[in-house]
Order: C-alpha cells, then sequence, then structure tokens
C-alpha cells in the first residue's frame, strides 16, 4: 500500500497552514515549494532558495525533494522545535 506523502504535506499546508521543510540530507531544516514540472512529478518539492535559478538537470536531482524526504512544521508547535541559546 502506498502513501501520498506530498498530499498529506499539501492538506497540512492548506488546512493548517504548516511551513514545509526538507527533512533529508545536507539541506535538512531548509523551506521547500511545491513546484511539479509535470503531472505525476515523483519530485515535486523543490528548496525554496532555488526556485528562481535556471537549474540544470544534474543541478535538479540534488534541490529536488519527495514528498516522503519532506515534512511539515505547524506554527503552534514551531516554538516548541527551537531549542533555547546557550
Amino acid at each position: 500500500m502506498s502513501k501520498n506523502w506530498t498530499g498529506k504535506l499539501r492538506k497540512a499546508q492548506r488546512e493548517n497552514n504548516a511551513r514545509i521543510l526538507a527533512s533529508v540530507g545536507p539541506y535538512r531544516d531548509e523551506p521547500v515549494t511545491w513546484q511539479p514540472r509535470y503531472q505525476y512529478d515523483r519530485q515535486p518539492w523543490i528548496l525554496t532558495r532555488m526556485l528562481e535559478l535556471d537549474l540544470t538537470e544534474n543541478q535538479e536531482r540534488l534541490y529536488r525533494f519527495s514528498g516522503r524526504e519532506c515534512r511539515p512544521v505547524f506554527p503552534d508547535r514551531e516554538k516548541n522545535e527551537r531549542r533555547p541559546e546557550s
């Protein structure tokens, strides 16, 4: 049974005003934006800071993520996630 991770992320965005962050690799905790390249794109999430750039095919592979590689952060819980500064 497959899960539609992107659908769940988009629902969290729409209903709870959640921010979506990458959750893997060196780009962990960076904001991503849903921007599919074509219908049924397997990696529709791209780093927000890379949206305006003209990326090569190899760069696209680095900066694109599937829904499973992302996570929502809800505004009311965001305060709890921040660690106290020392």
